[in-house]
Parts: C-alpha cells; sequence; structure tokens
C-alpha cells in the first residue's frame, strides 16, 4: 500500500510548505445574453478525466471535457477539449486562486469559455458556470458561481442579473438564439426556475472558501471521526493529564463532527529510521499495540531529533499529520482515506508554553491530524489554524472542519423515495438514521417547482435512534409532482431534507404543445381526455402569477386546442388545466 504524508504544519518559525492564496474580484456581465457575446464558446460538457500536465516547470491540473451540445464556437457535440483552472503548483509553491473552478469529473457543466493556446478557460472562473443537476424525472442547471469572490457593481450603472437556476433545454435555445442574433434584446427570465440555488445544497455542496484538505491528488479525512489518541509515556509534561482533558473537551465541543478520545499512555521507542519518530517502526507499533490504523499517538520530546532545537523558545514547535492510503467517496469527490494520526512536539516546549497556550498549540496539531492545513491569516484572522501560535477554535476552523465532518443533524435521513404504485398513489417512504428535538415533517407538494402546497405533517416517532416514515398521497396531480421533506425542532427551526419528484398520470403522454417554443399568436396544444372536463385554463408566469383564467369544456377523447397568447410578452409559462379531478401541465416558452 502506497501512503502519502501531510503538508508538516510548523509554527513560530514560521517554517512551512509556502503557499500562495488570493482573493477574487470580478465585474460581471449585465447578464447570460452579454457573456455569451464576450464567450469563445458556450458549451455543455461532462467532465471527463483529470491529467496532470507541466509546462516550463508549472503542474496545471486539467481537466478532460467532452462537448454534449453546443450553444457557440467550435466545441460541436463530440468534441473534446482540455479546460485549464489558474490554481496551479510552481516548484515548491501551491497558488490557489479564489473562486477558481475546480471541475467533478462525472458531472456535466454549462461553461462559457475563452481560448488559451491549446487549452480553454472560463470567462470568469467559476462565476459563469453551471452545474446540471438530475432530480428524478427533470434536469435544471445550477449556478456554482459567486463563492470566494468579491463581486462589484458595474461602473455603467446597469444592474447585474442574478445567478440562480434554469430549466436547460429552454435556456439553452434561448443562449442559441441570443448567439445568432446578438443585437436582440435579452429577457432573463426565459427558462429561469423559481428553485433556489439552497434547495440542491443537500444534493451538492462545496469545500467553503479558504479551507484545505488537499494532499496530493485528493483531499483527505477520515472515514470514522471517532479516534482514540494515545500518548508516549515519556516526556510529557506534569500536568499533561488536566492539559489532555481540556484539549480533547475544546475539540469535541467546537468540532461537533469529530469525537476524539482519550485512549491513554503508551510506551512508544521508536527506531528512528530516516530520523523520524512517525516512520520506521511507527506502523507496525500502532498495528501491534493501538489497534491499528483507526488511531493517533503523541509523541513528546523529539525522540529522533528530527526538529531542531528551540533557540531559547523561538523555533518549530510542534508538527502533526496523518498517513492515507485507499479511497472513498464523499460529497460527491474521491478523498483519500486517512490512517495513523500523529503529533510530534519538540522538546522544552513544555519550557516555553504554558497552560493556555499549550493547549491551543495542541489543539492546532491534531486538527492537522484530522488533515485540516492552514488557514490563511489575513483572510481569516484571530483562528486556531491560522500558521501562527496560539489562538482558540474559531468559527472558520468550525466551517472547514463541519464540511469534511459534518455534525450530527437534529435529523439524519438516510433515504427519501417517492415511488408511483400501479394504483396510481404515490408512496413517500424515509428513513431516519438518528433524531434529536424533532417535532414533527412536513410534506409538500409542487408541480412546477414555483409554488408548493402544504400536504401532510407527521409526528415525529420520539426515538432518538430514528425511524421509518410512509405517507401515501392518494391525490397526485396529473404530471410532474415534486415532494419537499422537510423537518421542524421542537423550538421551530425548520431544515429542508430532500427534494423528489415523480410522474403521475404519464401527463406527458396526455398534454403536449405542438411546437415549442411557440412563435405565432397562438399556442396549439394535444389533449387525451379521460372523462368530460369541466374546468379552468391557466397561463401562469415563473413568479407563479396567473396571467390568463378562462372556463374550459371538453368531451372524452383527444383534442387539438389553440389558446391565444399573443398578449404575452416573450418568455417562459406554465400551462395548466384542472377542473377538480382531473389536472394536467406543462411549460412552454414564447419567443
Amino acid at each position: 500500500m502506497r501512503y502519502f504524508l501531510p503538508t508538516i504544519a510548523l509554527f513560530w518559525a514560521v517554517i512551512f510548505a509556502p503557499q500562495f492564496l488570493s482573493a477574487t474580484s470580478i465585474i460581471p456581465f449585465a447578464n447570460l445574453g452579454e457573456a455569451t457575446t464576450y464567450s469563445g464558446c458556450v458549451v455543455l460538457a461532462r467532465a471527463m478525466e483529470t491529467v496532470e500536465t507541466t509546462e516550463n516547470g508549472t503542474s496545471f491540473r486539467d481537466t478532460k471535457f467532452e462537448s454534449v451540445e453546443s450553444v457557440k464556437g467550435v466545441l460541436l457535440p463530440g468534441s473534446l477539449f482540455f479546460l485549464r483552472p489558474l490554481s496551479r503548483q510552481s516548484g515548491d509553491f501551491k497558488i490557489d486562486i479564489a473562486g477558481d473552478f475546480k471541475p467533478e469529473i462525472g458531472k456535466t457543466y454549462l461553461l462559457f469559455l475563452y481560448q488559451n493556446g491549446d487549452v480553454w478557460q472560463p470567462v470568469m472562473l467559476s462565476y459563469y458556470v453551471f452545474e446540471q443537476i438530475h432530480l428524478e424525472d427533470e434536469y435544471f442547471l445550477v449556478s456554482t458561481g459567486a463563492l470566494g469572490m468579491n463581486v462589484l457593481k458595474r461602473p455603467d450603472g446597469q444592474p447585474i442579473e442574478p445567478l440562480g437556476v434554469f430549466y436547460p433545454e429552454i435556456l439553452l435555445q434561448h443562449l442559441q438564439a441570443f448567439a445568432d442574433s446578438p443585437l436582440s434584446a435579452w429577457d432573463g427570465t426565459v427558462g429561469r426556475c423559481v428553485l433556489r440555488v439552497e434547495d440542491f445544497e443537500s444534493l451538492d455542496r462545496a469545500i467553503p472558501m479558504g479551507c484545505d484538505f488537499a494532499i496530493g491528488a485528493n483531499n483527505t479525512r477520515w472515514q470514522n471521526a471517532a479516534i482514540p489518541v494515545y500518548y508516549d509515556d515519556t516526556g510529557n509534561p506534569p500536568d499533561w493529564g488536566s492539559l489532555f482533558s481540556n484539549i480533547l473537551s475544546a475539540m469535541n465541543d467546537q468540532y461537533t463532527g469529530i469525537n476524539p478520545t482519550d485512549a491513554g499512555s503508551k510506551s512508544y521507542t521508536p527506531n528512528c529510521v530516516d530520523g523520524s519518530a512517525y516512520l520506521g517502526n511507527f506502523i507496525p507499533f500502532c498495528n501491534a499495540n493501538l489497534g491499528g490504523s483507526q488511531c493517533a499517538l503523541i509523541i513528546f520530546e523529539d525522540p529522533c531529533n528530527e526538529i531542531a532545537n528551540l533557540s531559547g523558545c523561538a523555533g518549530t514547535l510542534a508538527y502533526g499529520g496523518s498517513y492515507s492510503g485507499s479511497t472513498h467517496q464523499f460529497d460527491g469527490l474521491t478523498w483519500n482515506s486517512a490512517s495513523y494520526g500523529f503529533v510530534v512536539v519538540n522538546n522544552g516546549v513544555a519550557d516555553c508554553l504554558f497552560g493556555t497556550d499549550y493547549e491551543r498549540l495542541m489543539t492546532h496539531e491534531l486538527t492537522h491530524a484530522y488533515c485540516m492545513d492552514h488557514l490563511n491569516e489575513t483572510d481569516y484572522p484571530d483562528q486556531n489554524m491560522n500558521p501562527l501560535c496560539c489562538n482558540a477554535i474559531n468559527t472558520k476552523d468550525q466551517e472547514c472542519m463541519d464540511y469534511a465532518y459534518p455534525p450530527p443533524l437534529p435529523v439524519s435521513l438516510l433515504s427519501f423515495e417517492a415511488r408511483l404504485q400501479e394504483d396510481g398513489y404515490v408512496k413517500l417512504k424515509w428513513v431516519t438514521e438518528s433524531e434529536k428535538d424533532n417535532d414533527h415533517f412536513t410534506l409538500q407538494r409542487s408541480t412546477n417547482g414555483i409554488q408548493y402546497e402544504m400536504i401532510q405533517v407527521i409526528a415525529s416517532s420520539g426515538s432518538s435512534a430514528g425511524g421509518t416514515y410512509e405517507w401515501l398521497d392518494t391525490r397526485p396531480l396529473a404530471g410532474l409532482n415534486y415532494y419537499l421533506l422537510s423537518q421542524t425542532d421542537f423550538d421551530g427551526t425548520e431544515q429542508r431534507l430532500s427534494i423528489k419528484s415523480v410522474t403521475a398520470g404519464k401527463s406527458d403522454h396526455l398534454l403536449t404543445i405542438n411546437g415549442n417554443p411557440v412563435k405565432g399568436e397562438n399556442l396549439s396544444y394535444n389533449l387525451v381526455v379521460a372523462a368530460v372536463f369541466n374546468g379552468t385554463l391557466e397561463i401562469l408566469d415563473t413568479d407563479g402569477r396567473t396571467l390568463v383564467s378562462t372556463p374550459l369544456l371538453l368531451e372524452k377523447g383527444t383534442q387539438i386546442l389553440q389558446q391565444p397568447i399573443g398578449k404575452l410578452p416573450a418568455g417562459i409559462y406554465l400551462l395548466r388545466l384542472f377542473d377538480g379531478s382531473q389536472q394536467w401541465a406543462t411549460r412552454f416558452l414564447k419567443q
């Protein structure tokens, strides 16, 4: 098995692997139409693989993409191209650019690109990047932009069109039409969905800005964050018992997703292979005496003299890290699996740091053993993981660790399913792994992703060990039904858990638009009616406002109908027909 050692954390002397961090300020285009005009290519493309490229001593992590659909430019469907980030490795320096786009292999993105030599780059880092996300029966393009960026106002005073969520087919058609006629007026409402970006957060999170768990090609974390922490019985401070208790208490209180425990003392004598206490016989010792790879060991007084001695109290105090070997999936990414954590403390440190400062030093080093790297002290001052000692755990420390090791939620959801049964009912089932202070669940339903209605409240089982819940929707609406599951605490705090969708009644065959987008004054549609229909036809805009409402009486059978829409401006609309027992809904684009 091949192991990777993390970047060593050093203190006071500030002797650590050099790393450049940056901030990114942008002035966005006024809208996606303008972004299309100024892009060399606009393409829907799938990330296939990462390729390490070295040019003139600088290493890049290029991503190979395959074009799925072309909006503008030479990257036609099936074309292969390489996308290059601005972040790179130059010699010993890791250069991270805030807001850079880091594709995930296997995912599909809408990209606004320009060509730079043999590679392509996003026109404005990750700002104009949309990830395609599949929710059951429908696809969405969800903005990934604005993370890690300082967005400035336009000097011409034009408002900046907000990013958000779009329906892919309609947005791509609209972008293609605009690319063909760039002098036409841009309508930012076309293809826009009222679902919010945060509605998709449970499906796809991102590493918070400034947090670094990168070791080698992948990020690294412990799969099981409950780590027994041992300490060598040689050279520990005389008041180590109380110090260690305080260190573990602080970590468990502030990093609620981990659980380091006091596993007691062990007598460890390193054989100092390559002059190091964590090489040579370290792993065999852990396997034989500490229960294997799920452990960490604190080694005092630098037994192999691998750290230069302190000069007075100046110098390197300690460093911490962990090994990693196999990989696992977390948050849609491949992570190295950490094992065999360690902290090596220099000799004489206990004579230089006392009490709280010593505790904060060791907290910092054990956090390194949990694979978190330094935080930039300019961007995030007063953090325990700043390169300079010694601060208490602060909010950015917590944000980073809570990402890699999510704290237990009031409700930990294992699964949520929406299944259409043979009788036409929709069975909703969800399973929780644990519950804390959970009062009830709420189910809401929507046919258009715009307006939700509450359909059921289900009381919690009251078990902290979680439970299995079921509810049958005996009156699903014909067509696409979105089901939103939420949870409410006893104090009224609400948490969205998941969104699922299911198609009932196969309305895609019952209600169809003849020619979509619609280019004339009349909307032509086909409708298969199972029984006499005596109800209402409505047309709604993307904000859910009813623009057209007219009574409609239809006989049973197949109907070919027209509805005047000449007064409606260009945009995306919802056509809905309902009479209390039957309902159909579908979207259309008017050009």
